[in-house]
């Protein structure tokens, strides 16, 4: 999915609020203090972070190299890399079949 990019990023008091205000922070208190409970916490924050995002496009993934940025929709050629792997397995197994009839 591609998000609209927030023009100021929430604190980490808003999130908590958000949090609070959803029911999720019932959860905190079933996990240890310490590292684990902080993990689900940076979880329940981006959660609620990218709740506030406006969802501009479903279904397609952002890439971006040195020199490009683009997006693409994997599900468009699903049939054609599927294709690409089972060719490819093809060739290994029979690699691999001939290697041990010798």
């Amino acid at each position: 999915m591609v998000y609209k990019e927030l023009e100021k990023e929430p604190t980490n008091e808003e999130l908590d609020n958000d949090i609070e205000r959803s029911g999720q922070g019932i959860l905190l208190p079933f996990f240890p203090d310490g590292e684990i409970r902080e993990s689900v916490r940076a979880l329940l924050r981006f959660s609620a972070k990218m709740k506030r995002h406006e969802k501009l496009a479903d279904g397609v993934v952002f890439v971006q190299t040195d020199s490009e940025r683009y997006f693409v929709n994997p599900m468009y050629d699903i049939e054609w890399n599927f294709d690409k792997f089972h060719s490819f397995m093809v060739k290994v197994l029979r690699a691999c079949t001939e290697k041990l009839q010798i």
